[in-house]
């Protein structure tokens, strides 16, 4: 294999931090969105007790 020159060694560096930003973008993302399926799925949950899932409807107003 032959050596990289300066450009194709700055290319490849560059999409690899390309492939690291990715990675961690969307490492984040699945966090928020196990965030809000927390939040959002409370009245289906069928672990929780019938008083869990009757207050967030108690702070919404309903």
């Amino acid at each position: 294999m032959t050596p990289l020159s300066d450009a194709e060694a700055a290319a490849v560096a560059y999409a690899d931090g390309l492939v690291e930003y990715m990675t961690e973008t969307l490492q984040h993302i699945l966090v928020l969105i196990d965030q809000q399926s927390d939040y959002y799925e409370i009245e289906g949950n069928s672990w929780l007790s019938k008083e869990e899932k009757e207050l967030p409807k108690k702070k919404r107003g309903n």
